[in-house]
């Protein structure tokens, strides 16, 4: 081992996602990252993106929730593409929305909007069982330590 090493290397494959996300950290890590992703291939983050805004495919819910593992900061967009998808007439999109957002937060070590947007989405919700589960992402997010 190199004792003088900076990189560090997290993998998470999920295979219900078809992906692997690899975050890398550290001065060291870019050639060793920059030869992973020319074995192994790269999908664009602006490719997931515009999945995810076409609410309506089975492809979005799993573009979202692929997206959320990558929230670093919080901005207004990532906020409006959470919303889109909860606000969705279909439930089972608005509950993949839920896991989505509380997975942002967490990979993203501060609750920013979802605790606000997680509220309003419970305010509007209809079905019982839903709303217990965005209840309990409420109480999820809200522990989240505050950053700074």
């Amino acid at each position: 081992t190199n004792a003088g090493a900076t990189a560090s290397f997290v993998v998470l494959e999920r295979d219900d996602l078809e992906v692997t996300l690899v975050e890398a950290q550290g001065g060291d890590a870019v050639g060793a990252l920059g030869a992973l992703l020319k074995e192994s291939g790269f999908f664009a983050q602006s490719a997931l993106l515009s999945s995810a805004l076409d609410v309506s495919t089975d492809d979005a819910r799993k573009a979202l929730l692929t997206l959320a593992h990558m929230v670093v900061a919080w901005d207004e967009d990532w906020a409006d593409l959470f919303l889109l998808h909860l606000a969705s007439p279909d439930p089972v999109v608005r509950h993949d929305a839920v896991t989505a957002l509380t997975v942002a937060a967490m990979v993203a070590r501060d609750k920013g909007p979802a605790g606000e947007l997680l509220v309003e989405a419970g305010k509007r919700e209809t079905y019982p069982k839903l709303k217990q589960t965005i209840d309990e992402a409420c109480k999820l997010v809200e522990a989240i330590a505050p950053q700074g």
